[in-house]
């Protein structure tokens, strides 16, 4: 069964790590924090414009099911809204981009069957992918847990 909330609260850090981001999410009147985990695409489909200001007080739309808790949106209800069929380059960039699903496993294997590639285009991906996945995580200096003073953003 899935049940969707709508939790009014803050967002109160963002930690990015090799491959997702934790979003820790405070609820109004709640002392608990939720930490929801984000894979890169699903962060930036979220935050287009970059990351959220830390504080505002926002609205998240989660979906939980039994196996899991997916955060479909998060949003500044004092915030300016555009409807995505009002702005036509939207509609026609989601139909664009959307993919096509494949009718067959035949059909599948032609479509990599023609990818055009050579040795030194797959040992330069991979060597690229090699060193963005080595590269250390970013450390945030949060300051003072208890005055909010001494941070990195001060």
């Amino acid at each position: 069964m899935v049940k969707t909330n709508e939790l009014k609260g803050y967002i109160t850090a963002i930690t990015e790590a090799q491959s997702l981001f934790i979003v820790s999410f405070q609820a109004k009147n709640d002392r608990s924090t939720l930490a929801l985990t984000l894979s890169r695409q699903h962060y930036y489909d979220l935050f287009p414009a970059g990351t959220p200001e830390l504080g505002v007080e926002v609205i998240a739309v989660i979906e939980e099911t039994p196996e899991r808790i997916n955060l479909k949106a998060i949003y500044d209800p004092a915030g300016d809204f555009l409807a995505e069929d009002e702005i036509p380059e939207i509609v026609a960039l989601d139909a664009a981009s959307s993919p096509k699903p494949l009718q067959s496993v035949a059909q599948r294997q032609k479509l990599l069957a023609d990818l055009p590639y050579d040795d030194e285009t797959v040992a330069e991906l991979a060597k690229l992918h090699d060193e963005e996945m080595n590269q250390p995580p970013e450390r945030i200096n949060y300051g003072n847990p208890v005055t909010g003073e001494g941070g990195q953003y001060d």
